[in-house]
């Protein structure tokens, strides 16, 4: 087992919201995101926190693969859908995704 597998691959999800709307993000669609990505084959860990500016909500996750994170976010999945709910409903500004591609 190489030392990548052992340590898992990290994606990021970062929205950028007015600070009012973030604990709505916070409160709701993070812990959503969160229920929704645990229902994801491959994901070793979940996490969700505010920037130290208090202007972005940044959801973390470590996968086995980036394969594995780059399929929890494709299509028709439940993360999909609430990433475009996070801008509709939530007025995030920007959703900026960080998910390693595979070496």
């Amino acid at each position: 087992m190489t030392n990548e597998q052992l340590q898992g691959v990290v994606s990021s999800i970062h929205f950028s919201a007015d600070p009012a709307c973030l604990p709505a993000l916070v409160e709701d669609l993070g812990v959503r995101l969160a229920a929704c990505l645990k229902s994801q084959v491959g994901l070793l860990s979940t996490s969700l926190e505010t920037s130290a500016d208090g202007r972005w909500l940044i959801q973390r996750s470590r996968w086995v693969s980036a394969d594995a994170a780059q399929a929890a976010l494709e299509g028709d999945s439940c993360s999909a859908r609430l990433l475009g709910e996070a801008i509709w409903r939530y007025g995030a500004k920007a959703v900026r995704f960080d998910v390693p591609e595979e070496a």
